[in-house]
């Protein structure tokens, strides 16, 4: 008789990053799974107006409330791209471990490449 196989632990959802560039703040995920068969490879919310000074230390906690718009998703696809419409879907399925807002995609565009 076999022992039973340790269960491979499953990977990692992105995690939350504060990303400050040339005066930008921004708030990016990680690269990990984010649903069957994608893999988020970068995520960028570019914060609007930070208020106060900022303490990098204090993470991306000061700015969850505050308005953030989307610079930037990447994703890749195991089988079929995703579709066009599909973007809201890949945004909410990247943040919801973090609890982070999801952000206005109206009047994004959408490409896709192989």
């Amino acid at each position: 008789m076999t022992a039973p196989r340790p269960m491979e632990p499953s990977p990692a959802p992105p995690r939350l990053e504060l990303r400050l560039e040339r005066g930008r703040v921004s708030v990016g995920l990680s690269p990990g799974p984010i649903g069957p068969g994608l893999h988020l490879v970068d995520l960028e919310l570019e914060v609007a107006s930070p208020a106060g000074p900022l303490d990098p230390g204090a993470g991306t906690a000061p700015f969850r409330s505050g308005a953030c718009a989307l610079r930037r998703l990447v994703v890749t696809s195991a089988g079929a791209p995703p579709e066009a419409g599909a973007l809201s879907g890949l945004l909410a399925a990247a943040l919801a471990p973090s609890g982070w807002p999801v952000p206005d995609a109206a009047g994004l565009v959408h490409s896709a490449w192989s």
